[in-house]
């Protein structure tokens, strides 16, 4: 299988490639999930301002 240092030059390479992508994948996967969890403070927000300005036009048209 292994005959000359080529072969090895390849299977590092192959084993490189590998990690490699393996970590791209678990690195985007994180990325994305922080992306995810700040679209979901942001409509959070969203609901927070839009709850606080239906208040203030009820208080405005009691008084």
């Amino acid at each position: 299988m292994i005959d000359t240092t080529k072969d090895i030059f390849w299977l590092v390479a192959a084993c490189s490639l590998g990690f490699f992508t393996f970590f791209v994948c678990w690195g985007l996967y994180y990325f994305i999930k922080i992306f995810r969890d700040a679209g979901k403070m942001v409509s959070s927000i969203k609901q927070k301002i839009d709850l606080g300005r239906v208040k203030r036009r009820g208080r405005k048209n009691n008084t």
